[in-house]
């Protein structure tokens, strides 16, 4: 990930060199230079992932996009199933 960090940055001085047809930067080109200046690769744990998915579908029961049962059921799964597992070494 610090590679294609460096690699970003690389082109985005090499485009802030360039003449600048716009005013404004592409959003992508933004978020990841915060990113860097954040500190870079802030990885999250798999617990912490998926208690993000989990807290993102709570706030979609809250706006009237209520699940039925079974959904729940499938997205509880689908988050222990994809969040928890580790790619190989």
């Amino acid at each position: 990930m610090q590679l294609v960090l460096q690699t970003f940055l690389r082109l985005e001085q090499q485009a802030a060199a360039a003449p600048e047809v716009s005013g404004r930067r592409p959003a992508l080109q933004a978020r990841v230079s915060a990113k860097a200046q954040r500190g870079g690769d802030q990885r999250a744990t798999p617990m912490q992932r998926m208690q993000a998915c989990r807290d993102s579908l709570c706030r979609l029961d809250e706006l009237g996009w209520n699940r039925s049962y079974h959904q729940r059921l499938f997205h509880d799964d689908f988050l222990v199933g994809t969040c928890t597992h580790a790619p190989p070494s």
